[in-house]
């Protein structure tokens, strides 16, 4: 049988404040921790022995499983970011008639596909759908262009 609510208002009252001091970081971040501990103390039939102790141990698994899924989420978009960078094009330093030009130097297919993805910001699902092609085979034709396009400029600015 589960904690009454009574039982479950009375370990609030007493242990909020100490829980939130105790799981720190980010005032915020620390009441929603708390918050889902009490949340599955609530659930919890029989209750634990020790309620007191089970939401300390509770809390702080909790707070400590939300930082590492921040820290990889972080990671993740770190290098979606680098990814993203990586493929930018064109650079800024060419005008309208060098990047026209190097254009040309991709196949008309490959350079619609750039065209669409970086100046008409359609999404690879949008293009796949524009040039009849599956979404993947799009992907890997932006790719090869991108890098070409890449390739050439970068033995530009060697000469």
């Amino acid at each position: 049988m589960p904690l009454t609510p009574d039982e479950l208002g009375r370990l609030l009252d007493q242990y909020w404040g100490t829980l939130v001091a105790w799981v720190g970081w980010e005032h915020a971040f620390a009441e929603d921790v708390v918050q889902a501990a009490f949340i599955k103390l609530a659930a919890q039939s029989p209750p634990p022995l020790n309620c007191p102790a089970w939401l300390f141990q509770v809390s702080r698994r909790l707070a400590l499983n939300e930082l590492k899924a921040t820290q990889r989420r972080r990671q993740r978009e770190q290098i979606a970011n680098a990814q993203r960078q990586a493929t930018r094009w064109p650079p800024s330093s060419l005008d309208a008639e060098e990047l026209r030009a190097t254009l040309e130097r991709l196949e008309p297919q490959a350079r619609q596909i750039v065209v669409a993805r970086i100046w008409g910001e359609l999404t690879f699902e949008q293009i796949a759908t524009a040039v009849e092609l599956p979404k993947a085979t799009v992907w890997r034709m932006y790719q090869s262009a991108i890098e070409q396009l890449r390739c050439h400029y970068e033995q530009e600015l060697e000469k």
